[in-house]
């Protein structure tokens, strides 16, 4: 079974990728980041 990707998809999958990457390398404080993906994902 193929997965079709659409736009919306890869958008909030690159946007998990980023909040993966800050979570770990702690470039902005955690909650900082938690709430910045929360409004990311809102808009």
């Amino acid at each position: 079974m193929i997965l079709d990707l659409t736009t919306e998809m890869m958008v909030v999958l690159a946007i998990l990728g980023v909040t993966v990457t800050l979570f770990v390398t702690e470039v902005f404080r955690i909650d900082f980041t938690a709430l910045l993906v929360m409004v990311t994902l809102g808009m």
